[in-house]
């Protein structure tokens, strides 16, 4: 009602109607919404304004951890869209197996905080194997929906090499890439 709409409410115990409808209206104004050719449904959402096609193609692998499958799905697209291929890991016990047993990853996007084991205790065991193993750093980028003051350093204290806050921006992301 304070937005200009109504609610009702009707409940009936007959026979013939028996149960309850909700109903409420709003009132709207349609935006005048113009997507680009040059431009996807998903990268209107992202908020880029840039095309993809005026960015370079890039390739690779690229691990991405995160224990949201929505989070995984959306930056898994993205990454698709720039010339590289994904895969999975749904928290960092599980991105440490998969650092050891495949060494063709470019990059990690890792996010902050999840269950088992928390993005950052992950890079920190990632950087020790680095080191043990005589491995070349491979760039990790912090993905996380925290951005307060000091966020950004606690992910390079704890190995990070960059950090990017959600939601993901495609624009953004290539660029960091």
């Amino acid at each position: 009602e304070m937005m200009g709409g109504q609610i009702s409410l009707e409940s009936s115990t007959d026979q013939d109607k028996h149960g309850s409808t909700f109903r409420f209206t709003i009132p709207y104004v349609l935006a005048n919404a113009r997507v680009d050719e040059n431009h996807d449904e998903s990268e209107a959402k992202s908020g880029s304004s840039e095309s993809q096609s005026k960015l370079p193609k890039l390739s690779g692998k690229v691990l991405l951890v995160d224990d949201n499958r929505i989070n995984l799905k959306l930056a898994g697209r993205f990454l698709k869209s720039m010339g590289c291929f994904s895969e999975d890991a749904e928290n960092g016990r599980i991105a440490i197996s998969k650092f050891e047993a495949d060494p063709s990853f470019k990059a990690i996007l890792m996010d902050k905080e999840m269950p088992v084991m928390d993005g950052l205790e992950a890079v920190q065991h990632i950087r020790r194997i680095e080191v043990t193993e005589n491995r070349r750093r491979i760039p990790i980028v912090a993905v996380t929906a925290a951005a307060m003051a000091g966020d950004r350093e606690e992910c390079l204290e704890a190995g990070c090499d960059d950090y990017i806050t959600k939601p993901l921006n495609r624009t953004a992301l290539h660029r960091m890439l």
